[in-house]
């Protein structure tokens, strides 16, 4: 996985392209949480079958496997929440992407499954995934409380 981390740092975007970068990858993070979202409201029931778990759980994966390449070198600054220490520490910043593609992996395999214990469980641990990132690698929302 490490290396399917990394390769996300090599892609061509530069400074030049940051702002569709940029507005790509927030488009890609709302993206995110509205598959959790989503999964969240089924899990409480009724607003549509079960069945629409494994497409959720299907496109956090998806969005795992894309994580690395939406953070190219040069794509930092003031106009993203996007703190420097993910190019700064790409080993870290490696193993965080790491843990949300595991938790996107489990929660998955949780949804195919039907066991929706195991869903709110995988769920949980995605989320925890996502917090573990943004601590150390993402700003506070302007107004919103400092990270943890």
């Amino acid at each position: 996985m490490a290396l399917v981390a990394l390769t996300g740092f090599a892609s061509g975007a530069t400074a030049q392209d940051a702002s569709p970068t940029i507005e790509y990858r927030q488009n890609a993070m709302r993206m995110v949480a509205g598959h959790q979202n989503a999964i969240e409201a089924l899990l409480e029931g009724g607003v549509a079958p079960d069945s629409h778990i494994v497409p959720h759980a299907r496109a956090l994966m998806d969005l795992s496997i894309m994580m690395p390449d939406l953070f190219p070198a040069g794509s930092g600054g003031e106009s993203t929440r996007s703190l420097d220490a993910i190019w700064g520490d790409p080993a870290g910043f490696t193993a965080a992407v790491a843990t949300f593609r595991t938790a996107a992996e489990e929660l998955l395999r949780a949804a195919e499954s039907g066991d929706r214990e195991r869903v709110r469980q995988g769920l949980g641990t995605l989320s925890a995934g996502c917090g573990a990132c943004h601590q150390p690698f993402r700003r506070p929302a302007p107004g919103g409380p400092p990270p943890g």
